[in-house]
């Protein structure tokens, strides 16, 4: 349940009625099954639920490296969020605590290195043609939040302000959302 929690229980049951497999193998289909519909939905809200649900999941199955990397999907999708509609901007947190506690936690499991090579390999999963927030930036802050533990209502309040503020130079919220994407 606490993985689920954002899905339709009876939706789940029915899937796990008629699919094989054990549990984890079933819910873990399930959640690709929810990922692929969110993507092609381009739902930010859907897609964020289920890279949570699926690091949620992979850390109570003890597979550290998988919620690693559906943690890291999640933080680069927040902090880039071209599927976000344009009249949610002026609302919205770029950094979720609860994300960004997960990956400190798995600090503990990783090296710098993986990762880094996580998020080299989250970003890439999007294939950004271009972005609100930079890759480079984005590692930048990451590696802020995972080295000094700064405080990331600051942080949100500097991201906010240079690429969702009113004072930004280019017109990427106007942008259609298939020029985000190669």
């Amino acid at each position: 349940m606490n993985f689920l929690i954002r899905f339709d229980f009876d939706d789940f049951n029915r899937f796990h009625d008629v699919n094989d497999g054990d549990f984890n193998q079933i819910v873990s289909k399930y959640l690709d099954e929810h990922i692929k519909l969110a993507k092609k939905k381009r739902d930010f809200d859907y897609l964020i639920n289920c890279f949570s649900a699926k690091a949620t999941f992979c850390v109570l199955d003890e597979n550290l490296d998988d919620a690693l990397n559906w943690e890291m999907m999640r933080f680069c999708l927040a902090i880039n969020p071209v599927y976000l509609d344009k009249e949610y901007y002026n609302f919205y947190l770029p950094l979720n605590q609860e994300n960004i506690d997960n990956l400190r936690l798995l600090k503990d499991e990783f090296s710098i290195k993986i990762l880094m090579d996580s998020f080299e390999k989250s970003w890439d999963y999007f294939k950004f043609n271009r972005g609100i927030v930079s890759k480079e930036d984005a590692k930048v802050i990451l590696e802020r939040l995972l080295n000094n533990h700064e405080d990331l209502k600051l942080i949100n309040k500097e991201i906010k302000g240079k690429y969702f503020g009113k004072n930004r130079s280019d017109d990427t919220l106007q942008m259609n959302l298939n020029d985000y994407f190669k």
